[in-house]
């Protein structure tokens, strides 16, 4: 449930029947009933400040009521006599006391001089509202004067019992009269556990200030002060706007935490194709309670041997207690350290000067519209007349020019507080699951022009030098231009709305191999990339002058030859095939994702995204596809393709000529399947295929769904050769998800060269169960593993390397600090691809045991992405889990890169 201020749309509502004599039209909302009680409370001189936080410090300790008792406390105090806008503690935040109103005090007006004598009776005591020992404890002090009337100095009892919680007599406090006790006040309750009787934890307050309209340098510096000593933050404000901004940013500073899970993008050497450059790309993001999450894309350096991920003063840059960066690392583009501060540094902080960037969009409908995305047309700037506020979604030219400069980097929101919206706002959006993509477009070894390639949340490809970080230009697709105004607003409480979620492809023509990309040769570059959860479209680019980027094309789910198009989670594959005697250049993609898997809680057919495309890489024309029903116009029926296909496919040149001839997929009803590609045939033949197996059952534990890329690898048994297709299950949208028994698999096919004779499903029982035994059987088919903890599932792709399979899982463990976050267990496995037994010592005890080394943890708690092999421009092999290196160099000893440059030959008789 929402409430009014994070969701206006999803906010609960109350309809009313009437059946006869309409509404009391004087009725009003609680809110608006609590706006008027407010209004109607008249501000007094004096501020005891310290009184207050001492009254404040007594409810969180549970402790007998004071100040809150009766109206005339303040009275016996000040001599003040006009009681009428003081008022006592409300009824519900004490137990051993009697509420008493004097006689003749009206129930609807509490400001009436009949209510001077109001009181509480007996021996009131605060109820703590500390009930827990992990619970987040806070004091947020607002005031608009000058502490005085400090009571706590003025009677010796108080200041005794102030005395005696802080163990300080206050002398060191302050010199001003109206301060003292009040800063060892709030040290005290920030670092003392305020309730011993709850075990586990110390349950501290921290105390943040609010200086509004205050022109004191002397009262904010005290408030500065509170506040620092507090372990809290300090705020001022001039205005309401301000004033609620504050109190924002106060509550939204406890409620982040850093996180990064995508792979590490790596640039593959163009000066030797065989191994990958010493720099590291990482896609990270910082997930809060708002709509905005701040991203970043931040350079490492791979460097020795073994490899370590190295910051720019090629010091390791990663903690290994935490699997994150180091706190005093710092990062290759960085001017200063950055350490694991995800907003700090990187790509966002190197975005260009105002007049300089290049930002895009593509206005398709227009007239007079250009696929030259430096055309006038698509130039996002609010000069840019054809971005009207109605594409936009807002409601007025003010409001559509604002977001239109705040979204294309100017600080229109003062995000740095330095009162200054007219310079660049240093933020990027999240890339939650966009990997990013590298490309060399020339240079030399020593100094190659690379850029990397990277998609948001916020609806933005960014093309970025890797030399510096700076950002070449940014494009947004128009469909996404709606989600600017909330990402502007940054409401809180929103589901996180979802732009180009996707990870970039590229498409790389070097005509001559020289290494330079010149379109006078006929080179070019293309890039494509889908929306994944921000929505059902592929959008083409042509990248390959990087001063005058173009649209290629664009593909839209839900109509015309992409109707059963879902959302679009399959990253497209670049391949060649023979259709019809002509080779073609294609992009192979799956059918994506139904969101109606969301809600359902057992195997559910679908009726979008279950479907296969592959389609012209120049013009995006759709060539084949494979559906369930009658209405393929071009392609194939497969009867069994029921269920919607989100992960990418698996393609396989298996004889190397460079046409694909197989590929796999893996669906939401728990199949595996298996495509072979008759190159030379036409659409009508091109084709074949079938389900090779089906895992999934009936019950809500069984209820197995395949969302990753099949893990395709090419083994030798007694000389004869085989194919093993590895995948893990597990639900990507819900990792918390405990009912769920998720397995690990890896099935065997025998036919490695051309096409079976029929495409038989596997289930369980035709696969060895290889959980709880290591003995030395005959698996025909294949194998399986039940993941060992509960709720623990496959949340990515595997990879195979000379017969050892790695995989990561994720499981939704309690945290072992019951006040601690429970972010969960990340865990890495590395099994062999004949038996699944352990393939290396991972515990360390010096003993290779089959069962329980197969796994470790990860350190970091997050869900960790698929694992990544990489080869140093030293010939040195690493397998990185996000910033994390699970495998030391004498665990990967027995794939070491020499294997790598060894040439084979054979032949096959047909």
């Amino acid at each position: 449930i929402y409430d009014w201020d994070g969701g206006t749309s999803k906010a609960a509502q109350l309809v009313i029947e009437v059946e006869s004599g309409g509404i009391d039209n004087s009725s009003n909302s609680v809110r608006q009933h609590i706006a008027a009680v407010v209004e109607g409370l008249e501000a007094r001189t004096w501020t005891p400040i310290v009184d207050t936080l001492y009254e404040a410090s007594l409810y969180y300790r549970g402790d007998p009521m004071f100040y809150g008792k009766y109206r005339e406390m303040f009275r016996q105090q000040s001599g003040v006599t006009d009681e009428r806008y003081k008022r006592v503690s409300v009824a519900q935040s004490y137990t051993g006391g009697t509420h008493v109103l004097p006689s003749g005090c009206p129930s609807t007006n509490s400001s009436s001089t009949a209510c001077d004598g109001e009181e509480v009776t007996g021996t009131p005591t605060y109820i703590t509202p500390i009930n827990s020992a992990c619970q987040s404890n806070h004091i947020v002090l607002l005031t608009d004067g000058h502490a005085n009337n400090n009571h706590q100095q003025s009677r010796d009892g108080i200041n005794a019992m102030v005395s005696a919680w802080t163990g300080q007599n206050c002398e060191n406090d302050s010199n001003n009269f109206n301060q003292r006790c009040s800063r060892d006040l709030v040290r005290y309750l920030a670092n003392v556990d305020q309730q011993p009787s709850i075990v586990g934890y110390d349950n501290i307050v921290n105390t943040h200030t609010i200086a509004f309209n205050l022109d004191s340098t002397s009262a904010r510096t005290y408030l500065s002060d509170l506040a620092d000593v507090g372990g809290g933050l300090y705020k001022e404000a001039d205005t309401a706007a301000e004033l609620a901004g504050a109190f924002d940013e106060i509550i939204r500073s406890v409620l982040s935490q850093n996180a990064t899970f995508v792979s590490p993008g790596a640039t593959i050497n163009q000066f030797n194709r065989l191994t990958h450059r010493n720099e590291i790309y990482f896609s990270l993001f910082k997930p809060n309670n708002r709509a905005k999450w701040h991203g970043n894309l931040k350079r490492y350096k791979l460097l020795g041997d073994p490899p370590v991920i190295s910051d720019v003063n090629d010091e390791s840059a990663v903690d290994l207690t935490t699997g994150f960066f180091k706190a005093e690392s710092q990062s290759v583009w960085s001017t200063d350290v950055d350490g694991s501060n995800v907003e700090e540094g990187g790509a966002a902080y190197e975005i260009p000067e105002l007049e300089h960037r290049k930002v895009y969009t593509y206005l398709s409908e227009v007239e007079g519209s250009s696929k030259s995305l430096t055309s006038a047309t698509n130039l996002f700037k609010e000069t840019n007349l054809l971005l009207t506020a109605d594409r936009l979604g807002v409601d007025d030219e003010t409001t559509r020019n604002n977001v239109l400069k705040w979204a294309r980097g100017v600080d229109k929101l003062d995000w740095d507080q330095d009162l200054d919206e007219t310079e660049v706002r240093f933020q990027m959006g999240d890339p939650l699951h966009s990997i990013p993509a590298l490309v060399t477009y020339g240079g030399s070894e020593e100094s190659p022009n690379i850029v990397v390639f990277v998609g948001t949340n916020e609806g933005f490809l960014h093309a970025i030098n890797t030399s510096d970080g700076s950002e070449r230009f940014s494009f947004i697709p128009e469909e996404l231009l709606g989600n600017l105004k909330t990402f502007y607003d940054n409401p809180i409480g929103l589901s996180h709305p979802y732009g180009l979620d996707g990870s970039p492809v590229v498409w790389v023509k070097d005509n001559n191999h020289d290494g330079e990309i010149d379109a006078e040769s006929g080179d070019h570059v293309y890039l494509y990339i889908g929306m994944r959860r921000g929505g059902r479209n592929y959008y083409a680019l042509d990248v390959t002058n990087l001063d005058a980027p173009k649209i290629l094309w664009t593909i839209k789910g839900g109509v015309g030859d992409y109707a059963k198009l879902g959302q679009t989670w399959s990253k497209p594959v670049k391949t060649r095939v023979d259709i019809d005697g002509t080779v073609k250049d294609v992009l192979i993609f799956a059918g994506g994702f139904d969101t109606q898997q969301d809600s359902v809680t057992t195997i559910t057919p679908d009726t979008m995204g279950n479907a296969i495309f592959m389609v012209d890489a120049s013009t995006g024309e759709r060539l084949w596809a494979g559906y369930d029903g009658a209405t393929v116009l071009i392609g194939e029926n497969f009867s069994d393709m029921d269920y919607s296909i989100p992960g990418d496919l698996a393609i396989v040149d298996i004889n190397q000529d460079g046409q694909a001839e197989q590929f796999y997929a893996a669906d939401m009803g728990g199949q595996v399947w298996r495509f072979d590609i008759n190159n030379g045939e036409s659409i009508s033949g091109l084709v074949d295929g079938g389900v090779i197996a089906s895992i999934a059952g009936e019950t809500a534990a069984s209820t197995r769904r395949f969302f990753n890329k099949p893990n395709v690898a090419l083994f030798s048994v007694g000389g004869v050769q085989k194919l093993s297709i590895s995948i893990g299950s597990g639900t990507r949208f819900n990792p918390l998800n405990r009912v769920m028994e998720d397995r690990f698999y890896t099935l065997y096919s025998s036919t490695v060269y051309g096409k079976p004779d029929s495409y038989d499903a596997l289930d369980e029982d035709d696969l060895v169960d290889r959980t709880n035994t290591s003995e030395d059987v005959d698996i025909l088919n294949g194998w399986y593993i039940r993941l060992p903890n509960q709720g623990e599932k496959v949340l990515a792709s595997s990879v195979t390397v000379n017969n050892t399979i790695f995989f990561n899982t994720y499981t939704p463990d309690v945290a072992a600090n019951a006040c601690q976050a429970v972010v969960g267990q990340g865990r890495t496995y590395a099994v062999n691809l004949f038996n699944a037994n352990a393939a290396f010592d991972l515990d360390d005890d010096g003993e290779l045991d089959p069962l329980s080394d197969r796994n470790r943890l990860l350190h970091s708690g997050a869900i960790p992405p698929a694992p990544k092999l990489l080869i140093s421009e030293e010939g040195v092999l690493t397998l990185l889990v996000g910033p994390e290196q699970p495998y030391n160099d004498q665990m990967l000893g027995a794939i070491r890169t020499d294997r790598w440059f060894n040439s084979y030959w054979y032949e096959r008789s047909e």
